[in-house]
C-alpha cells in the first residue's frame, strides 16, 4: 500500500469513527458509507440520499470475520454458498435471528444485507476500522448512480462541514452493475 493511499484510508476511517459519511469506490459503483452502529451517522446518510430508513442498507467489509456472529446462524450449505466465489459482486440477505444488527441498518426487514468485497479501498478501510461499513449507491434516490468523482461533486457538497465529508480516492470498474442481491436461505435472486 502506498503512503498516500494509507494516509487517505486512515483519514477516511477517522472521519467514519467521528460519525461522518464518506464516498468510496466499490467493484461496481461509487458508494456512500458510514459507521453502521452510529444511528446519527446512518440517518445523516439517509437524508443525504433522500432514502427511507424502512428500506434497509447493506453492510460491506473486506473481512468475512466481521460477520462471524451473523454467519454462525447459517447451516453448512448456506455458509458454503456465502463463501463461494460469485461471477459478480453478490450481496446476501442473512437472517438476523439474534437481533445483532440495529433496526436503522435493517429497516423493516428481519434479514440484513451483507457483502464481502475484494476491492482494495473497502478491504483497507474496513481492516483499519475493524468492522464493516454501510454501503449504498452514491446518488440521491431516483438519480443515476455516480460513476465518477465528478458526478459525486455534482450530487453532493463535499467537505468537513458538509453532509458528505470525504471521497476516498479509487477506481470503479467501467460498465459494472450494482451487486446481485440473493437470499441466503432460498438462494433466490432479489436483484439481478
Amino acid at each position: 500500500m502506498s503512503q498516500a493511499f494509507d494516509w487517505q484510508v486512515s483519514f477516511a476511517a477517522a472521519l467514519i469513527r467521528r460519525g461522518a459519511v464518506i464516498a468510496y469506490p466499490t467493484e461496481s459503483v461509487w458508494g456512500l458509507g458510514c459507521d453502521p452502529y452510529n444511528a446519527n451517522a446512518v440517518r445523516r446518510l439517509l437524508r443525504l440520499k433522500d432514502r427511507a430508513e424502512s428500506k434497509g442498507l447493506i453492510l460491506i467489509s473486506g473481512d468475512e470475520g466481521h460477520f462471524c456472529d451473523l454467519l454462525s446462524g447459517l447451516n453448512a450449505d448456506q455458509l458454503a454458498l456465502f463463501r463461494k466465489e460469485p461471477p459478480r459482486p453478490t450481496t446476501w440477505l442473512i437472517p438476523d435471528n439474534n437481533l445483532l444488527i440495529p433496526s436503522w441498518v435493517k429497516g423493516e426487514h428481519a434479514s440484513v444485507a451483507v457483502r464481502v468485497s475484494k476491492h482494495k479501498a473497502i478491504t483497507a478501510l474496513t481492516k483499519r476500522l475493524g468492522y464493516p461499513i454501510i454501503s449504498t449507491s452514491a446518488n440521491p434516490s431516483g438519480s443515476p448512480t455516480a460513476i465518477s468523482s465528478l458526478m459525486l461533486h455534482r450530487y453532493f457538497n463535499v467537505g468537513w462541514e458538509q453532509p458528505l465529508a470525504y471521497i476516498l480516492p479509487g477506481r470503479v470498474r467501467r460498465g459494472a452493475q450494482a451487486s446481485t442481491i440473493k437470499n441466503i436461505v432460498s438462494n433466490q435472486i432479489i436483484r439481478g
